[in-house]
């Protein structure tokens, strides 16, 4: 069988979201709160003179 144009034009594809691509956004956002929460906490410990 031999799909027409017409038809091969409304084929529409299942493109949806994985898990895994969800989880790996996730993790990318968890990784870039904790760099804040790392910078942050430094750049408050060198104002307050507080290293230890």
């Amino acid at each position: 069988m031999k799909l027409q144009r017409k038809e091969l034009m409304a084929i529409q594809g299942g493109t949806s979201i994985s898990a895994s691509l969800i989880s790996a956004i996730i993790d990318g956002l968890e990784f870039i709160y904790g760099l804040g929460q790392s910078v942050g906490s430094a750049i408050a410990r060198a104002f307050r003179k507080t290293y230890c």
